[in-house]
């Protein structure tokens, strides 16, 4: 699966760049904050609470006329949720992972885009407070992103909400999906877009 996500990313990134008529790539950074939706056959779901994170990673514009084209992105985004102990406490779980979104962009005036597309992760690392979990959970995450952005000369902002469409864990009779509000920054280092 990995492989064939990654292969079919480089095809389109290669078939877009012979098309496009502006290009130009980035560097991004933001805040996530970011839960897991449970859901037990059989039982009562974990109540997660948010738990407030980070991403890192670049990105590349790559428009075929002034409002349309894509955003393809490859960043490390650090996932999970909060649990909240049955004796007071709360058990925090940091899932790691190296997100390769494809996004369509929409360039609705000069400033301002919608974004929207499928996201890929690779889960990297994941742990409960100190303890290993990644073995417990499935080694993809897959999902849908959708956003809003404004570009400010070389600066960009935009608000984002990730859904995972994919259950991140082994456990049978039971479907966890990441989701995240996502909060970025990006500075274009050179092109035209």
């Amino acid at each position: 699966m990995k492989k064939i996500a990654l292969s079919l990313f480089i095809v389109v990134l290669a078939a877009t760049f012979t098309r496009a008529q502006n290009i130009s790539i980035g560097a991004r950074a933001g805040a996530n904050f970011v839960s897991i939706s449970e859901s037990v056959s059989g039982g009562s779901p974990t109540a997660f609470t948010t738990r407030n994170s980070f991403l890192v990673g670049g990105y590349a514009t790559i428009m075929f006329n002034d409002k349309v084209g894509i955003q393809p992105e490859l960043f490390y985004s650090s996932m999970g949720a909060v649990a909240p102990g049955v004796i007071g406490g709360s058990t925090i779980y940091k899932l790691n992972y190296v997100s390769l979104p494809v996004l369509f962009r929409y360039q609705f005036s000069k400033k301002w885009n919608l974004i929207a597309g499928p996201q890929l992760g690779i889960l990297a690392s994941a742990k409960s407070d100190d303890t290993d979990i990644k073995s417990n959970l499935n080694s993809s995450d897959f999902g849908l992103t959708l956003g809003l952005g404004v570009d400010l000369g070389k600066m960009n902002i935009g608000a984002r909400y990730y859904s995972g469409l994919t259950n991140i864990t082994k456990s049978s009779g039971q479907t966890d999906k990441n989701y995240a509000v996502q909060v970025v920054v990006g500075y274009k280092l050179f092109g035209t877009k």
